[in-house]
């Protein structure tokens, strides 16, 4: 189906179409009883994953008498458009009315058509466990985020119970971006992904593991390149490709390889030069980028929000930021770029290269950074997040 050109203001009428299509199919559905089932849902993975995925263990784990349902989303440029599409929404409707939970890590269209019911509760825990990029209602008008005519007609980041966060430092910026009382945000469980940087026995094994899978050299350091994708939406994503890495091959690699972990919305392959291969490794296809992390000695990105974990680690961290200007334009941070990052910032290759050879890395401020981004970081956040919010609020 072509693009719809007719708008009522700057809203295309297909999606308002679809939003009172789930609204009516949610206040239907609400005939239902609300009952013990809990809803693990997201428009941006393809199946579960990130603290979704470390609560859904959790909960197996004491094998707690729940219903779980996963809705996760499949990569369609034709979102609107496609009947099945639609119709699965529907049927996620019906779960979002019958959930005693839903817990959602991102912007969830089909939660914000209409109100929760009271008998359910919204989880939003952030994929991101700072603020870093600009998002919601921080971005309201900027080519990245949605008008503000949009906002009146679709409600969005609403109807959240609780939000979590790592500490009330960040949890202040996603007050903003949700348009949420800040009362709501749950800064004293810890973000459940963390936990994996606590779990010795799988640190110890992740580097024989990885290592086989990509045939990286043994003798060589890691630097783990990790840049988050450019374009508006999901479907535009593409990675910026600027970093010169015969350059750092030049100046580094008798002592490094570099791991390229590009965002998982980025779906076209980069090409490794034939030349480059014994330095550079594409890792996309690794599912958990915190393993990743646990391996590697150094951490190269430009505006990824996985600096918040990697913190947790104490290891250097570097900015390659060229495009800095354009992406204040389009985006913008609730940081000062320059000055609150743990690490340094750079817009050339041959500057970053020198500073990795001569081992020249801003240490001061990580330390600060990762008690600025967590309150409590110990390994049993999923625990925290089950025994606090799920269980206590079972119906009976």
């Amino acid at each position: 189906m072509k693009h719809l050109k007719h708008c009522i203001g700057n809203i295309p009428i297909d999606k308002i179409i679809i939003k009172n299509i789930l609204a009516l199919s949610y206040k239907i559905c609400s005939i239902f009883s609300v009952n013990n089932k809990i809803v693990f849902a997201s428009n941006s993975l393809s199946k579960i994953d990130r603290n979704l995925l470390y609560i859904y263990n959790e909960i197996k784990r004491q094998n707690i008498d729940i219903d779980i349902i996963l809705r996760f989303s499949e990569s369609n440029k034709n979102f609107f458009s496609n009947i099945k599409k639609i119709f699965n929404l529907i049927i996620t409707e019906y779960h979002l009315a019958t959930a005693r939970f839903i817990i959602i890590d991102d912007y969830y269209f089909p939660l914000y058509v209409t109100k929760l019911r009271n008998d359910s509760i919204a989880i939003q825990v952030w994929h991101a466990s700072g603020g870093f990029k600009k998002i919601g209602y921080s971005v309201i008008d900027k080519s990245f985020g949605v008008d503000e005519k949009t906002t009146k007609t679709i409600n969005i980041h609403s109807n959240y119970t609780y939000c979590l966060m790592g500490s009330k430092y960040n949890a202040k910026f996603y007050s903003e971006a949700f348009r949420t009382s800040i009362d709501k945000f749950i800064t004293d469980v810890g973000i459940p992904r963390t936990d994996v940087f606590f779990n010795e026995d799988l640190k110890n094994s992740l580097p024989l593991k990885v290592g086989g899978l990509y045939n990286l050299p043994q003798n060589k350091k890691i630097i783990l390149f990790a840049p988050t994708f450019r374009g508006n939406t999901r479907y535009e994503a593409h990675y910026q490709d600027d970093l010169d890495f015969s350059i750092l091959k030049e100046y580094i690699s008798d002592e490094f390889i570099i791991l390229l972990k590009l965002h998982p919305w980025v779906t076209k392959k980069y090409e490794i030069k034939e030349d480059l291969k014994d330095f550079l490794f594409d890792v996309t296809d690794y599912s958990d980028i915190n393993e990743l992390m646990i391996i590697s000695d150094v951490m190269i990105t430009d505006y990824s929000s996985a600096i918040f974990e990697y913190s947790l680690l104490e290891r250097p961290m570097l900015f390659y930021a060229s495009d800095y200007f354009d992406y204040i334009d389009e985006r913008g941070f609730y940081i000062d770029f320059h000055h609150d990052l743990p690490g340094k910032v750079y817009t050339d290759t041959i500057s970053m290269a020198k500073d990795i050879k001569n081992h020249n890395f801003d240490m001061d401020k990580i330390k600060e950074f990762k008690k600025q981004t967590f309150e409590v970081a110990d390994g049993r956040a999923s625990e925290r997040f089950v025994n606090k919010l799920i269980k206590p609020n079972m119906k009976k």
